[in-house]
């Protein structure tokens, strides 16, 4: 695998079998008595800020079944991956506390890797700082959504549309973590280059102007003769 460089596969068998009740009872829950809603379910019926500021674990109510949770959980999170992708912020930093509660699911946490890296060409600074809040170092940062998947040439141009973002940040308070960012985008463009035979055309210097002609000096003329005709 490509460093700094992932995408999203929804192999769903794999990952929905290894939830279970297991999961469901350390962050989510099994089949017991109806409920009220969560956080979670709240945010999701109404995914305003203030909803989303009050969700720290992906959770449902008691009473939902173990065995429709999964592709439920699935559905939800790729919806909270489309608000991100469209610039909300608060949907943002809700992803990033998610992150910390699947990091043992791979495919989940691929899914939550990959929402972070597209916001970052609309809200880059917003990126910076909600990142540095939740104590998240470039999160996602050359990562992909399962739209990029095989598309090698694509993850290339967006890697660079996340450059041009992130260099457009002046804040001096974000200067460091910014320039961290880019160190890692940059790295991960050179190893994508370096796979694909994506035809990326070298910074070629401007060609040096010709030199003006320079005219010829004029012929010297000749000298005074230094022995004069004698007078007749």
């Amino acid at each position: 695998m490509i460093p700094f460089v992932s995408s999203v596969v929804r192999h769903r068998a794999a990952w929905r079998r290894t939830l279970g009740c297991l999961l469901l009872v350390g962050g989510i829950s099994c089949p017991m008595a109806a409920s009220a809603q969560t956080p979670w379910e709240r945010y999701l019926n109404d995914p305003v800020a203030a909803n989303a500021a009050q969700v720290q674990r992906a959770e449902y109510s008691p009473g939902t079944e173990s065995g429709d949770t999964a592709d439920r959980l699935w559905e939800d999170l790729l919806f909270v991956e489309n608000q991100v992708q469209a610039g909300d912020r608060a949907a943002f930093r809700l992803m990033l506390r998610l992150r910390q509660q699947f990091t043992d699911y791979s495919q989940i946490s691929l899914l939550l890797d990959s929402a972070p890296g597209a916001f970052i060409r609309v809200q880059p600074k917003a990126y910076l700082e909600d990142s540095r809040q939740e104590r998240a170092v470039c999160p996602g940062t050359a990562s992909f959504s399962e739209r990029l998947e095989n598309r090698l040439g694509a993850q290339v141009r967006e890697l660079e549309a996340r450059l041009r973002a992130l260099r457009s940040v002046s804040d001096p308070k974000l200067r460091e973590a910014r320039d961290r960012c880019v160190q890692m985008l940059d790295h991960a463009r050179s190893e994508l280059i370096d796979v694909t035979e994506l035809d990326v055309p070298a910074v070629v210097p401007a060609p040096t102007p010709p030199a003006a002609a320079v005219p010829k000096p004029a012929a010297p003329k000749p000298a005074p003769s230094q022995n004069p005709k004698p007078k007749t």
